[in-house]
């Protein structure tokens, strides 16, 4: 998906953040009610979800990427993934081509989730996942959590190592 510069896409993550708030767990039915919705409204790519979470998830993916391809949705469908062959084979397999990468910058989230060495590691999982993704057939974005204390230096190098 090649964009304009000066132009703006709408990315709508209400089905996997949405859930993030606390008593909200959509049903597959849910979701795909709200993937159509959305899709009417004009929104151009949803995010539908984060397969390598649970089964349940899995299906109401496959359900909504069958949709999909049954000319039910025209909009643009995405999925959450960890850079990992696991979340990425898992997200292939539900019918997605498009993944959006997420990862920790913040070093208070990177010791706490990789160690001492968090950053190597996730510029290491960020070019594996990248490589092993593109090798696949998928196309990918990255997002990086508590970029707002994240150190700025380090932000920059980690998202032009993703462009890269």
């Amino acid at each position: 998906m090649k964009l304009d510069p000066k132009s703006v896409l709408i990315y709508d993550t209400t089905l996997r953040d949405g859930e993030q708030t606390p008593g909200v767990a959509f049903t597959p039915e849910q979701k795909m009610e709200l993937t159509k919705l959305l899709d009417r409204m004009g929104v151009p790519l949803v995010n539908v979800g984060y397969p390598a979470v649970s089964e349940d998830e899995r299906a109401g993916v496959r359900a909504i990427m069958k949709a999909r391809d049954q000319g039910e949705i025209g909009c643009r469908l995405a999925v959450l993934s960890r850079p990992l062959r696991s979340d990425i084979d898992c997200a292939l397999d539900c019918g997605s081509d498009l993944l959006s990468f997420f990862l920790p910058t913040s070093d208070i989230h990177l010791r706490t989730k990789f160690g001492s060495d968090g950053r190597d590691k996730i510029m290491r999982m960020l070019e594996e996942g990248a490589e092993y993704a593109t090798r696949k057939g998928a196309a990918w974005g990255f997002a990086a959590e508590d970029t707002t204390r994240t150190e700025f230096e380090f932000l920059v190098r980690v998202f032009r190592r993703s462009q890269e």
